[in-house]
């Protein structure tokens, strides 16, 4: 089992033990918030709810908690601890209302007061001579206070300009902030909010009035000044264990915990401990409460004070603090607006010690959006990219996704200068940095600064498709080696012939996500005799060519592919002037390496062989006259077995234009941004 696991079930363990305890805790007066008399504390319905209660919180809370860590084991996902905690939290509150309903039910049914004589008991000797403050007792959390503040304040001038200050549930650093006083103290700003709230809070609960017996108000003041000495000693303890677990928290800051997979888990043995000193005087208070009771009156059965035997509302008592009924310690008099007052100071403190946190984890941290240029080599040759870092905090690990280009010399904006230049990848980069997702897009071979004529051509057509597809497989490396990449939020979106080139790289990297956005879904050839064949009809329709031409082109392209793809010569001559200068340059010596590489590949069976795991994210455009959405079925089907959206319809040209759009504009279609929103959800 690993560390994290066992620190996480450490954590929820201690939960349910709490849990379980709270009842064997609580004063023996008062079974589940319900106030009871002497005679009754051993009634079998207070047992049986007791029993029933116990079973509640291990078979309800218990059961799924382990269900849940079964399931963290297998998925490996830290937050699903929450689930377990939340878990047992609420079979507590389960159990707690059913056993009090319960018991306050047969007290009423019952009547178990009939007879007994009701009264309140007061001991001035409580007020002219309250319990001691053993003051003693919060030397080592002062101490352990000073001790930190003063190795914080040594240490400061030689401290990194980039600190930890925060750790995930592997003892990992998962996020930085840049070196301020309030970074660097940021866990001794909790030491102090908490020691002076401790510390406060212990005179306060010496001078809190005694809930005495009646029949025995003097047995029961020298209890109650045992139990408020006690929990003043427990308290200051408290206070000690905090301090040294947050002391601790600030030695790792300063001096570099590493990746410590026990640290999560040695934190908890001080906070531990401190719930010790709480629960020991609390048992030996429970304890004493159970001795015979004298003859006479009974303690006054208030219970139509206290909502569901939790909060207590009584607007003539004049106390601010009372005894509470279910746990340990004390609770306010909400009908009283001091103790309203004394709830908000409380809650006040907490909340300026998560504002200062908060504020101090992210003041001056976070570093603003930037672009980075970056090179690579494969097979000897050196590509030039770029770099997208979105605004993020120091030490922030980002999803990450590689762009790929459509077909020809498309650099890495997605453009063909000086006629060309849509801005297609460098648009889709900044949609995403919008979203948090880094990303990479490079000049592949022929485009840009990437030249190639270390590759024996000047050319990018002297090229095969596996030459492109290794500068590729190239380039995600260097995407999941930036220092903001997290390597296990990795994508590749691909525009056009990219988003084919995109399935060739997953397979051979294993990105998260995959998208093919307007991608090329058939064989080469068979995409260009379609689009070719269209070009024809609409000459045709236009006047500029006869049926009878555009069928003799049709049948002399045919010919022309199939002659190519057998190997045979290749005769374009019946072909018209333009038509048969385009195949020429194609199945001429520079560019036949490249078209037989691509034609040699049907997209719909690469896209078959990506793992189940990997989410697919395939779009084509109800504008597209180059990739139809009419001829993206059998890609669409191929990647079915996938997770994510699967095929989208967007009504975009295949520049990624709203229909009529100048091909040139430098925007995207609202529905572009739209789907590279979801494909940075998946990624993430």
């Amino acid at each position: 089992m690993s560390a994290v696991l066992i620190g996480q079930a450490v954590v929820v363990a201690m939960m349910l033990l709490i849990a379980l305890a709270v009842p064997a805790l609580s004063r023996s007066e008062v079974p589940f918030g319900v106030q009871v008399p002497p005679n009754h504390r051993d009634a079998p319905v207070i047992a049986t709810a007791r029993r029933r209660y116990r079973w509640t919180v291990l078979g309800g809370g218990g059961l799924l908690a382990v269900v849940v860590f079964v399931v963290l084991a297998v998925t490996g996902r830290p937050s699903l601890t929450v689930v377990a905690i939340v878990a047992v939290l609420a079979a507590m509150v389960v159990g707690y209302v059913r056993a009090h309903r319960v018991i306050a039910e047969t007290k009423r049914r019952e009547d178990w007061y009939a007879g007994l004589r009701q009264a309140v008991a007061v001991d001035t000797s409580l007020r002219t001579d309250p319990p001691r403050v053993p003051w003693l007792w919060a030397l080592p959390a002062v101490v352990v206070l000073a001790a930190t503040v003063i190795v914080g304040i040594v240490r400061y001038p030689h401290l990194p300009d980039q600190l930890a200050v925060h750790y995930n549930g592997a003892g990992e650093v998962d996020r930085t902030a840049g070196k301020t006083f309030g970074s660097a103290f940021l866990a001794v700003f909790f030491q102090l909010g908490l020691t002076i709230l401790i510390l406060a809070l212990v005179p306060v609960i010496s001078r809190v009035r005694a809930e005495l017996d009646p029949a025995a108000p003097e047995r029961d003041a020298q209890r109650h000044r045992r139990f408020v000495a006690g929990m003043a000693r427990g308290l200051m303890v408290l206070a000690f264990c905090l301090n040294l677990t947050m002391g601790a928290v600030s030695f790792a800051v300063w001096f570099g915990a590493g990746a410590n997979r026990w640290l999560p888990a040695l934190l908890l043995l001080p906070t531990l401990a401190g719930i010790a000193a709480i629960a020991v005087p609390a048992l030996r208070d429970r304890k004493a409460g159970e001795g015979a009771h004298g003859d006479g009156p009974v303690a006054r059965d208030d219970d139509k004070h206290w909502k569901a035997g939790l909060f207590y509302y009584n607007p003539d008592d004049p106390a601010v603090f009372v005894r509470r009924r279910f746990g340990v310690g004390w609770t306010i008099n909400h009908g009283n607006p001091r103790g309203w007052l004394a709830l908000g100071a409380m809650i006040a403190v907490v909340v300026l010690l998560v504002v200062v946190s908060t504020t101090t984890a992210h003041a001056s941290s976070r570093l603003p959006a930037t672009d980075r240029e970056v090179q690579f080599t494969v097979d000897g040759v050196t590509a030039y990219g770029t770099v997208h870092v979105p605004a993020h905090r120091p030490g922030q690990r980002l999803p990450a996704v590689l762009l790929l280009p459509g077909s020809g010399p498309t650099d890495r904006d997605g453009d063909q200068p000086p006629k060309f230049t849509p801005h297609t990848l460098a648009l889709m980069a900044d949609r995403l940095g919008d979203d948090g997702v880094l990303t990479l897009r490079f000049d592949k071979y022929g485009s840009g600064r990437t030249q190639t004529n270390d590759l024996g051509t000047s050319d990018p057509g002297g090229l095969d498709l596996d030459a492109f597809v290794r500068q590729a497989v190239g380039a995600f490396g260097l995407l999941a080696a930036q220092p903001e990449a997290d390597r296990r939020h990795l994508g590749i979106a691909g525009h056009s012939e990219g988003g084919m080139t995109a399935t060739l790289v997953a397979l051979q990297t294993h990105p998260r996500v995959v998208a093919m956005i307007a991608p090329q879904d058939e064989r080469l050839l068979d995409l260009l005799r379609r689009q070719l064949d269209a070009q024809f009809d609409t000459a045709v329709r236009l006047g500029q060519l006869t049926p009878a031409q555009a069928a003799t082109n049709k049948q002399a392209l045919a010919k022309a592919i199939d002659d190519f793809r057998a190997g045979r010569p290749v005769d374009t001559s019946g072909l018209l002037p333009q038509v048969k200068a385009l195949m020429d340059g194609l199945f001429g010596p520079l560019n036949a390496r490249f078209v037989r590489s691509d034609d040699a590949i049907y997209p719909p069976e690469v896209a078959a062989m990506l793992p189940r795991s990997t989410k697919v994210v395939l779009t084509c455009g109800s504008a597209d006259v180059q990739v139809p959405c009419d001829t993206i079925g059998p890609l669409a089907a191929a990647t079915r077995h996938a997770g994510g959206p699967g095929l989208l319809v967007l009504p975009v040209d295949h520049d990624l234009h709203t229909p009529g759009t100048d091909p040139n504009a430098q925007v995207l279609a609202p529905s572009v941004d739209h789907t590279l929103d979801l494909f940075a959800h998946l990624v993430r």
